[in-house]
């Protein structure tokens, strides 16, 4: 049962409608496919959106003349607004709407958000960048921590 309200900010709807899509998506794919290959039909889903979402935001930071690299980048040109996120005054995600739409779904939905929430991976990867989340909603934490180091740059 779908927890959008119309009365929600619209950025926060289409946070949830991006979750529920996913939900849907992937227990289909798991239901149909199994647990090992439908995992990795949506890992490649999302990565393949992942990448797709680089080469637009590579291309928006390349007209702004923005670096290629770097969290500033990466924050400047980032596709995927947050504004209904709540953080603390470290800046760590203490309330997502899209955590909280697969939440709705059990411990079944927080686990198809989890393979979701793994684009981050990549997403960083694509900033020159190494995420580390030691803690995630959808992995039954209380908060999604964030850490990233810059990736070495080196050119052969």
């Amino acid at each position: 049962m779908s927890d959008i309200k119309h009365s929600q900010p619209l950025p926060m709807r289409l946070a949830k409608l991006m979750a529920e899509m996913h939900y849907f998506m992937a227990k289909e794919m798991l239901e149909r496919l199994g647990e090992e290959e439908g995992k990795k039909a949506i890992k490649a889903a999302t990565d393949n959106m992942a990448k797709s979402r680089i080469e637009a935001m590579q291309r928006d930071a390349k007209e702004a003349g923005l670096p290629p690299i770097g969290k500033d980048t990466y924050s400047k040109v980032k596709d995927f607004g947050t504004p209904d996120w709540k953080r603390d005054e470290k800046g760590i995600v203490t309330y997502c709407p899209m955590a909280e739409t697969w939440a709705q779904y059990g411990e079944e939905g927080l686990a198809i958000g989890a393979l979701y929430c793994q684009i981050d991976y990549p997403l960083y990867a694509g900033f020159g960048m190494q995420l580390e989340r030691p803690e995630c909603l959808t992995s039954g934490d209380d908060r999604c921590v964030f850490n990233y180091t810059m990736i070495d740059q080196k050119k052969d």
